[in-house]
């Protein structure tokens, strides 16, 4: 019994508890709720970018499982479960809740709460429970807003627990460009309140300096969830409870003149939300509030333009008189709650200012601090001082730039760069500290500090930092430092006035050659304006501008942005000077006395009155900029008084080793104060006047003399002479012409010069010339011999003897026969010579003056016959060679022609037969070129007009300023690979000091003697045939004597290389930026190639592989050089040609013109705006030609506009003669950016800020 009670009554749970979770099912629902989570969100929009971003708190919407309204759960742990009935208000008198707003009254008790029947359409009491005697007690959050009975719980109580609950307030300020289709949107601002209590933290606010918007939308929503209500009594028919009102009230406050804020408005303005509500149709969900409005109101600084969304939670009960309740007795409002929130926008149009802008006396260097000049390469940044009364100091941002020379004695940020600084560091003012920079390398740097305040009103300061970690001065000897009142027989090292003044000089002598060569000391040119920004009356003004002539610029300091005022990069010279009797022996290399301060004079007047024997030196300090310093000295000492001298002796004949036909003069000369400086020498003739030589010839010193030594002296200030001048030359200075030997007199004076510039003259008279060796000698050739012997032919080698006159000419005769050679010839080859004959030749000389040489004869005996000459045998070999070649080009022909090759590009029996092409090449160039002498013979002269082979060959007779030694390269990273050579990133040290990353261009090992022409001929057409370019690949120099690397090609690095695949890497990211490139790239290839139509350069391979990129994306045009002879290599013709850049001339084997180039550059064009797709991109390169006939172009690329594409059908004009020049080309697109809102600068945009604001 009690275990079937047991299972009945677990049944009878089990059951109940599967009928409560059934039945609690039915009373789930889904209701809208909103959640918040961080968003990042544009705050400042500027064109097609963001300029600052922000997280703020955004509302979404979920649909949320909940118990449905009337019901809850029993078990906290389990909300869902929704199996207990409410009612509210509650029962009274001991009723009970069995259904959603229905009580179950006690014995005695009815009504809709149990309260028995108090209330009725005359007293309603809703929501809330009626009271005996006629009261009501509302439900909380309502109450009464009168004693009127029917008036009973008509307003809602205002608590934070019911009012309206604002979801989102987010408002755009923004200005559209209305004159555009469609009209676009400049810039916008974002305020967002969204989240925020305002009523303890305040509305959401932005700054701005912008003052010009047209544009004011909001978005905005709200929901009130009242209290539960279930169940009505029956005198209610209906009731519903939400947002019945919203609108937007904008106040624009301004500025009294007194300086504060006060209840000025220039705008109170209220826009209703566009969705329909009201107390009769609330919306009991989500109330969404988006409003677009025009904005016209003038902005000024200080204004604070305010919106407010203002939001009402209200509603409606229909009361009826429950006798006929079909008709409605009274319809009655809520009183309700309205809640408001606000966003701000603040504008500030000043930008930061200075302590010293106001007139304080306070340090402008605080303004940007750092040191003028620097030995040390770390460089302390430091500012203060700094205020913003408005918005407040925000951040700062500092940058430093490395400036270059520029024209004259300049420097300059260069424009290209002048966005592109080798650090930006931004600091926001709340983290402000010093900030450290190492400079890399020595040089002028600029620093620029950007303040920037709330508003984004930015300033920049800029000052200049000169860092040489180890400044030298130098001096230069082509410019000297010397006594200009002395004379210049001994180096301005006496003088012979005493007299005179002493004058000394030093112009251009010292210099810090790194400051000069590099401007570092010049006039600093402003910094380029930047960030251009477009008004929204379609003007452009430029964001980041420091004007020059203000403290913004570095106008304090040492190092200002005028020039330091220098001579060659030394700013101060200073001068000492004395006066010894000892020659100046014992005088210091720096002296310690005090020194006369000279500025920047170079000249100087010593004041002494010296004597004979006395020497004054004279030291000169040059200072630099950095403080260095080098002193030189000088010294000159006084004699005035000429040198004493013998008369002449002559020895004639006399041999002297070294000189053909020798004499000698001499002359003894002494003079004890300064010695001799030299002995002029003049050879006159007496009939005419005519000097027919003359010969300084210096003074003969010795190493010792002492006192007793009648051969030599001393002079006061030490030096040691030999008495005896002599002078030995070659009887060919006296030669005249042959008819007067016999009868000239030759008149020969000896002016003897001391050290002071004082002469003395002796002479003589020399006549019958005839008796002086060799000027009678008309010699034949010498040595004569012959070598080289065959069967038709005698070689013959021979020397010249010395002779006083010219060779005219130069002649070989046999057997009547007179043959010329040329006159510095040493080898001549005899030829038409029968076999196995001794045969006598003669050679005869022709000199100046008609006279001959007599006959040197010789033999010679030719040998045997051959059975076949080597003429012969050389033609059968090249016959044989061209019958082959003729029957291996008719096969290609047929096979060609049968589609049987060339049908395939990469095919096996192709590039077999490539090959065979390039082999049959290489022997007709053999041929052609004939035997690798290594010997020069002027008796022979060939005259090749084929480029490569004129600049391949091409010598010189000095050492060239761009040949580069070896040991100056330094190869880095391999790059590249070509056919015969490879291309390597290095660096070049061109200086103790200065090294820079160049690409080496290189042959392969094992390279052959045509690779090293080739080789050589594109460096010597670089070096003599082009000049420097902005947009053509630079020629730096080159290594010519390395027998280990041959010859080296070195050129400018670019460091981002070629421009297709640039192009390519960038598809699928084209930004204006990348825009703004593409049109800098087009203008820069136009120049380059103008300027190579200039110089007669046709390029002939022009396509978007041969333009290569520098690191600031300059344009190099590449990828040209020495062309092969018309006709050279015509079976490699087709795969030289890039058919697919080729104007349709080439492809029919015309001559390439600068024409050509220009149909090649529509292609490169059209590969830019393409971002480096492949031309004709569905076509094969045979069928190029045909379709060009035939008048297909390509279509306009994705990013070309009409102005572009125009200029590409242009240059595919079918017709060369109707195609542009180079000259016009870059006219017409250096316009594009010329022209007033066209293209003109990189910084397209105005970008200064990224706030980046959290």
């Amino acid at each position: 019994m009690g275990r079937n009670h047991f299972l009945a009554s677990l049944f009878l749970l089990l059951s109940a508890l599967a009928i409560a979770s059934v039945f609690s099912q039915d009373h789930v629902c889904s209701r809208r709720a909103v959640r918040y989570r961080p968003r990042r969100v544009c705050r400042h929009w500027w064109w097609w970018s963001c300029c600052s971003w922000r997280y703020y708190s955004e509302a979404y919407y979920i649909n949320e499982r909940v118990c449905c309204p009337g019901w809850k759960s029993s078990d906290t742990r389990n909300p869902l479960l929704c199996d207990t009935p409410i009612c509210a208000p509650g029962c009274q008198n001991g009723g009970t809740c069995v259904s959603p707003g229905k009580c179950d009254c006690t014995a005695g008790y009815t009504g809709f709460r149990c309260d028995g029947a108090l209330c009725s359409h005359e007293r309603p009491c809703y929501p809330g429970t009626c009271q005996p005697g006629g009261g009501c007690d509302c439900l909380s959050g309502f109450t009464s807003p009168s004693s009127n009975q029917q008036d009973y719980c008509l307003k809602i109580e205002e608590s934070k627990y019911f009012q309206p609950e604002i979801h989102e307030m987010q408002v755009r300020l923004s200005y559209w460009a209305n004159f555009r289709s469609p009209p676009l949107k400049l810039h916008e601002f974002l305020a967002d309140s969204t989240g925020l209590d305002t009523s303890t933290d305040g509305p959401d606010f932005i700054w701005t300096n912008r003052g010009d918007f047209n544009r004011l939308e909001t978005s905005c929503s709200s929901q009130f969830i009242p209290p539960e209500i279930t169940g009505k009594p029956d005198y209610i028919r209906g009731s519903a409870l939400g947002i019945v009102t919203g609108s937007m009230v904008v106040y624009l406050r301004k500025l009294r003149a007194g300086g504060t804020f006060t209840d000025f408005l220039s705008l109170n303005k209220t826009i209703p939300c566009a969705q329909s509500v009201s107390s009769d149709q609330p919306e009991t969900g989500i109330f969404n509030c988006s409003i677009t409005d025009s904005f016209d109101r003038i902005l000024e600084h200080r204004d604070v333009l305010e919106i407010n969304f203002n939001t009402t939670a209200g509603g409606f009960r229909d009361v009826v008189n429950t006798d006929n309740p079909s008709r409605l007795y009274i319809k009655q409002h809520f009183i309700g709650v309205t809640k408001a929130k606000a966003v701000e926008f603040r504008f500030d149009f000043l930008w930061p200012y200075h302590c010293t802008d106001t007139g304080n006396n306070c340090d402008p260097k605080s303004m940007l601090n750092v040191p003028d000049m620097t030995k040390t390469a770390r460089i302390a940044i430091s500012w203060g001082n700094w205020a913003d009364e408005d918005s407040g100091l925000f951040r700062f941002a500092w940058e430093v730039f490395k400036m270059t020379k520029a024209a004259g004695t300049e420097l300059e940020i260069r424009p290209a760069l002048a966005l592109k600084p080798l650090i930006n560091q931004e600091v926001f003012n709340s983290n402000y500290s010093i900030q450290h920079f190492t400079l890399r390398e020595p040089g002028m740097y600029s620093v620029i500090l950007e303040l920037g305040d709330q508003a984004n009103n930015t300033r920049y300061v800029r000052r200049l930092v000169l860092y040489d970690p180890t400044p030298v001065i130098t001096a230069d000897p082509v410019h000297a430092f010397f006594v200009t009142s002395a004379s210049m027989a001994a180096n301005y090292t006496f003088q012979n006035n005493i007299s005179a003044p002493i004058t000394v000089t030093w112009e251009g002598h010292f210099r810090n050659a790194f400051h000069e060569d590099n401007n570092l000391l010049g006039q600093v040119r402003a910094y380029p304006p930047e960030l251009r920004d477009l008004t929204v009356k379609n003007k452009y003004i430029f964001r980041k501008v420091i004007l020059r002539n203000t403290s913004d610029d570095d106008n304090e300091g040492s190092r200002t942005v005028e020039e330091i005022p220098n001579r060659r990069g030394i700013v101060n010279f200073k001068i000492q000077d004395t006066t010894d009797t000892d020659g100046g022996k014992n005088q210091p290399a720096t002296p310690t006395g005090t020194w006369t301060d000279l500025d920047l004079s170079t000249h100087y007047t010593v004041r002494h009155n010296p004597s004979d024997k006395q020497t004054v030196t004279i030291w000169v300090q040059a200072t630099d900029a950095m403080g260095t310093e080098l002193v030189e000295r000088r010294q000159v000492s006084f004699d005035s008084s000429a040198p004493n001298a013998s008369s002449l002796q002559f020895l004639m004949n006399a041999p002297v080793p070294g000189i053909d036909f020798s004499s000698t003069f001499a002359v003894d000369t002494v003079d004890r104060e300064s010695g001799v400086a030299y002995v002029l020498w003049t050879f006159r003739r007496n009939s005419t006047g005519q000097v027919i030589h003359q010969e300084k010839v210096p003074g003969k010193q010795v190493s010792s003399c002492n006192g007793l030594d009648r051969n030599c002296y001393n002079t006061s200030t030490g030096e040691m002479f030999a008495h005896n001048q002599s002078y030995s030359f070659s009887n060919c200075r006296m030669t005249v012409e042959k008819e007067s030997l016999a009868t000239e007199k030759i008149q020969v004076t000896a002016d003897v010069t001391n050290m002071a510039g004082l002469s003395y003259q002796v002479s003589m008279e020399k006549d019958d010339l005839t008796k002086l060796n060799g000027t009678q000698a008309y010699f034949p050739p010498q040595n004569v011999t012959a070598k080289g012997l065959t069967s038709e032919s005698c070689t013959v080698t021979w020397s010249f003897p010395p002779s006083c006159f010219d060779r005219t000419a130069l002649w070989v005769i046999v057997n009547g026969r007179k043959m010329a050679v040329h006159k510095d010839a040493t080898e001549f080859s005899v030829t038409d010579l029968a076999p196995e004959t001794q045969y006598t030749l003669y050679m005869v000389t022709d000199y100046v003056g008609d006279e001959q040489s007599d006959r040197v004869p010789f033999k010679c005996t030719t040998t045997e016959a051959d059975s076949f000459s080597a003429g012969a045998i050389v033609g059968i070999i090249i016959g044989f060679l061209v019958i082959t070649l003729l029957i291996v080009l008719i096969v290609i022909f047929i096979l060609w022609k049968r589609g049987v090759i060339f049908q395939k590009e990469g095919t096996q029996a192709n590039k077999q037969l490539h090959r065979v092409s390039r082999a049959f090449t290489q022997i007709r160039k053999t041929v052609k070129r004939g035997p690798g002498g290594a010997f020069a013979n002027n008796a022979y002269n060939i005259d090749d007009g084929d480029d490569v082979y004129m600049y391949g060959s091409m010598a010189f007779n000095t050492r060239q300023q761009w040949q580069l030694k070896d040991s100056s390269l330094t190869l880095m990273d391999h790059v590249a690979d070509g056919k015969f050579a490879s291309i390597y990133k290095a660096t070049w040290k061109h200086s103790e000091r200065q090294e820079d990353v160049v690409a080496a261009k290189m042959l392969k090992p094992n390279f052959t003697e045509d690779d090293a022409m080739k080789m050589m001929a594109k460096i010597n057409f670089l070096a003599t045939k082009l000049e420097d370019h902005d947009n053509v690949i630079k020629f730096i120099g080159a290594v010519t004597d390395s027998p280990t690397w041959g010859p080296v090609l070195v050129m400018e690095y670019c460091e981002v290389g070629q421009m297709d695949k640039w192009l390519t890497q960038r598809r699928g990211q084209v930004t204006e930026q990348v825009m703004e490139d593409l049109f800098r790239f087009a203008l820069g290839i136009a120049k380059g190639m103008e300027y190579l139509t200039s110089k007669k350069v046709i390029h002939k391979r022009l396509a978007a592989r041969n333009v290569l990129l520098t690191s600031s994306l300059d344009t190099k045009v590449a990828g040209f050089g020495p062309q092969k002879k018309e006709g050279e290599e015509d079976e490699e013709k087709a795969t030289r040609i890039p058919a697919k850049w080729a104007a349709p001339e080439l492809l029919e084997e015309k001559p390439a013109t600068e024409k050509s180039d220009v149909w090649s550059y529509g292609v490169v064009l059209w590969e830019i705006f393409s971002m480096g797709q492949v031309p004709y991109p569905t076509i094969h390169s045979n069928e190029i030609g045909t379709r060009l006939r035939s008048g297909y172009r390509m279509d306009k690329p994705e990013f070309a506009d009409d102005t572009y594409y125009t200029l590409m059908k242009d240059c595919w004009q079918y017709k060369a003669a109707k195609r542009p020049t180079f000259g016009t080309i870059r006219a017409q697109l250096a316009k594009q950016f010329d022209s007033p809102g066209n293209r003109q600068s990189v910084g397209f945009y105005y970008d200064t800020n990224n706030l980046n604001v959290l």
